[in-house]
């Protein structure tokens, strides 16, 4: 009884944490958040026991960005519209995805401001650590593809699977004017000359991409650019073909589009709602009879 309880005791309290097994998981790693004025913070990342390692930039701006392993980046002030320094600190970094991490899979980071090391066992969902006393934080957070990585703002993502598996996903992509970041902060004194401010932005288009046999296709146009739209959704009807939906402003007035696209390309562009008051935020569902 008692080696039976012995090993009741063992399965339930040490096994557990012993056998995680292997799989993705990505790590957040923040630095500067303690940074009172712009700071640099270049360095590289090395993994021990983690598979194949990648990581992507967070809260980049300006020169930031990442090769391989290699990262360059400084804190940056918050873009504040009422202010025209800039806001606090915004603490900066980047994400690491690794696919074969275990609780004794180990991360160690050089920057110009200190090294550090931190073990997969140490950040658990929920609970972040703090690193060089301080101005750097690591936390676990849900392993995720990029699907998107332009300048531009990628908006409002719908999602529909269709009979045949192929999932179709719908977005708004709104395009920046020239300088838009410099465009954002209020001038220290009043500029005197206002027509830069007068610069028309690209305005939104919407686009689609499919997801077939585990890979995500390249982006296909739903709309031209140019447009003042909004929300997206889409339904796959049951010959396979997905319906992408969305609001267009027209002098003034918001009505609802639909486009039908399949493999070949989008179809012939449909006006679904004429009434003189905005349309907006359209739902889409398809039934059992394959009908959207």
């Amino acid at each position: 009884m008692k080696q039976l309880l012995r090993l009741l005791i063992l399965t339930l309290f040490v096994l557990p944490g012993a056998l995680h097994a292997q799989g993705p998981a990505s790590f957040r790693v923040l630095l500067g958040i303690t940074d009172s004025a712009s700071t640099r913070w270049d360095g590289t990342i090395t993994a021990k026991q983690a598979g194949k390692v990648t990581a992507e930039g967070w809260r980049f701006e300006g020169v930031d960005n990442i090769d391989g392993t290699l990262f360059h980046l400084n804190t940056h002030p918050d873009r504040l519209f009422n202010n025209p320094t800039g806001g606090s600190l915004v603490a900066n970094g980047f994400i690491i995805n690794a696919d074969s991490v275990s609780d004794s899979s180990e991360f160690a980071i050089t920057t110009a401001q200190g090294d550090f090391t931190f073990r997969a066992s140490e950040a658990p969902y929920g609970q972040g650590i703090y690193k060089l006393a301080g101005p750097v934080y690591v936390d676990r957070v849900s392993p995720a593809h990029r699907l998107t990585n332009t300048p531009e703002e990628e908006d409002y993502p719908s999602l529909a699977a269709g009979p045949d598996g192929i999932a179709w996903l719908a977005y708004l992509q709104f395009h920046h004017s020239f300088d838009h970041l410099k465009l954002r902060v209020t001038p220290r004194v009043d500029p005197k000359e206002y027509s830069q401010y007068a610069a028309p932005t690209g305005g939104d288009q919407v686009w689609v991409e499919t997801y077939v046999n585990g890979v995500w296709g390249e982006p296909i146009a739903v709309t031209n650019a140019g447009n003042d739209q909004y929300r997206t959704a889409v339904a796959v009807d049951g010959s396979g073909r997905a319906w992408v939906f969305w609001p267009e402003n027209h002098g003034g007035n918001f009505d609802i589009f639909a486009r039908a696209v399949d493999a070949s390309g989008p179809k012939e562009r449909v006006q679904i709602s004429k009434a003189p008051g905005s349309d907006i935020d359209p739902v889409a569902a398809t039934d059992s009879n394959g009908r959207v």
